[in-house]
């Protein structure tokens, strides 16, 4: 999931819930995913940033059935990429539930502790879903993003905007997980739609990105909402806050 420097209350922020219409020339569709690849992610906030917002699992009428709160320090400027996540429960007086540390690019790891204590515990696959919800790692982290080899399958329209589709193939074992789809934005190069697929290449999950904000020049996700194949609830990540890294 990507954001920039400043609070969401800082008076650069800018009131959009959606990216506005492109008034210039037409964007030509790109000829290489290495390169629209890399555009993208040279779009993300390289100083490090902290993020906090809520993981909300609800039933189809949105009642919700399952509240996390989650901060995430975020390096994408480093090498390798890194971000550590911190996942509470909010149904439990905000308790620490675990912190998993995920570093992108083309040995793709996570490690994580469990509790205040940082206990160490077994690491969690890529495509686990966080606490039961819908969210999984690949969705909170949008490791996929670094892998090597994209390709270019075509391109459609996701909300009403140009979106250029690529394929992306997991550099380590995922479990039964082939492949993820992404559209990006032709314009702003910016994440709007992701489907994981299985092994037999059915689709497995899928993510929307719901409302973006412009901050500091650079739109960012704001709200994600995810849903698994086989169930009748959906996830919505939200975002609250985003501001500076207090990390060395």
């Amino acid at each position: 999931m990507a954001m920039a420097t400043a609070a969401w209350c800082a008076v650069t922020m800018a009131n959009e819930d959606w990216l506005p219409q492109n008034d210039g020339e037409a964007i030509p569709a790109p000829v290489s995913a290495t390169e629209l690849i890399a555009e993208a992610l040279s779009r993300l906030p390289q100083e490090p940033l902290t993020m906090e917002g809520d993981i909300v699992m609800r039933r189809p009428r949105g009642i919700p059935v399952r509240k996390l709160k989650f901060k995430v320090e975020i390096t994408w400027g480093a090498t390798p990429p890194a971000a550590v996540y911190e996942i509470y429960d909010e149904e439990d007086g905000g308790k620490l539930i675990e912190t998993v540390t995920a570093t992108a690019g083309k040995t793709p790891t996570l490690v994580r502790t469990l509790t205040e204590a940082r206990t160490p515990a077994e690491p969690p696959e890529w495509n686990e879903r966080i606490q039961g919800t819908d969210v999984t790692w690949l969705d909170a982290t949008m490791s996929f993003l670094w892998w090597d080899n994209p390709v270019l399958s075509g391109e459609a329209s996701v909300q009403g905007r140009t979106c250029d589709r690529l394929d992306l193939f997991p550099p380590v074992p995922v479990p039964d997980c082939s492949a993820v789809r992404i559209w990006l934005d032709r314009d702003v190069k910016l994440l709007l739609q992701a489907e994981e697929y299985n092994l037999k290449g059915d689709l497995n999950r899928k993510l929307w990105v719901r409302s973006v904000k412009k901050i500091n020049g650079r739109w960012m996700v704001r709200n994600i909402e995810v849903e698994s194949r086989g169930t009748r609830l959906r996830t919505l990540l939200h975002v609250t806050d985003v501001r500076e890294s207090s990390l060395p």
